[in-house]
């Protein structure tokens, strides 16, 4: 059974604003302490991170991604955009926690970089919702969006 874009984007958004929540939460937690949060707190929170968007590219590649690509003869630069956003972030993700779990940067360095990396994405996010609301209102307005060619 197929979604439409709006039940895809509402789910996806939800998804986004639990990421966003954990990164608000993490640097919080860093702002109270004097950007020195505790070791094992800060691994907890990069490891509760990461596995958040770990689940959000999952949503998104099994259901944005076929969307994406069966919308218009933009698709498929769309996905490239966003498989590179998704490439990046999870390394970025799982770099965060090596370097924790390292000690190779100050936590404060890393709280630093994570805000920037979400900060970085608000744009990436914007172009995905367009493409999102494009695609509800072709829907809406009876133009077929095709996800089984996709």
């Amino acid at each position: 059974m197929s979604r439409s874009a709006a039940e895809v984007g509402a789910d996806i958004s939800s998804e986004h604003a639990r990421v966003g929540e954990l990164v608000a939460e993490l640097v919080r937690e860093a702002l109270q302490a004097g950007r020195k949060v505790g070791h094992g707190v800060l691994r907890e929170r990069l490891a509760a991170l990461r596995a958040a968007v770990e689940r959000t590219i999952e949503i998104e590649e099994r259901e944005l991604v076929p969307l994406l690509r069966a919308a218009d003869a933009w698709g498929a630069a769309r996905v490239e955009r966003v498989r590179a956003r998704h490439a990046r972030v999870l390394a970025a993700a799982k770099g965060f926690e090596d370097d924790v779990s390292a000690e190779r940067h100050a936590h404060c360095d890393v709280v630093s970089r994570i805000e920037e990396l979400a900060a970085s994405l608000s744009s990436d996010l914007d172009e995905e919702r367009e493409a999102l609301v494009t695609m509800d209102r072709a829907e809406v307005a009876g133009v077929a969006v095709d996800q089984e060619s996709a």
